[in-house]
């Protein structure tokens, strides 16, 4: 029993010392591509959050029961904008805008 364990303690030593393998280049791309995702779904997120807190302080009740959704593209110097959308039957229509930078806003049109 020692034997084993002595051999299952130096097999565990011996494959930490191996370094581990890099990974290949489409590996690399997949895993950027997939952190600069993961990052711009978080920018778009913040967006969203600090533009509506904003929004419902600045529109009237009647707006904000009239408030349907919301987009956000990229805007000027890494900022993006925000706009929040009611719906006349199928036609969508700008209730409120604004730019960010996920902690400040600016540019508010009603």
């Amino acid at each position: 029993m020692a034997g084993i364990r002595t051999l299952g303690g130096a097999v565990a030593i011996a494959c930490m010392a191996v370094p581990a393998v890099a990974a290949d280049v489409g590996e690399r791309a997949a895993i950027e591509r997939a952190l600069a995702r993961g990052k711009s779904i978080y920018a778009y997120d913040q967006a969203a959050w600090v533009t509506t807190d904003v929004a419902m302080a600045t529109i009237s009740d009647a707006q904000k029961r009239e408030v349907r959704g919301w987009v956000v593209v990229p805007a000027a110097k890494g900022r993006l904008t925000v706009t929040y959308y009611g719906m006349t039957g199928a036609t969508p229509y700008k209730i409120f805008t604004a730019d960010t930078d996920g902690h400040s806003v600016d540019n508010k049109r009603v």
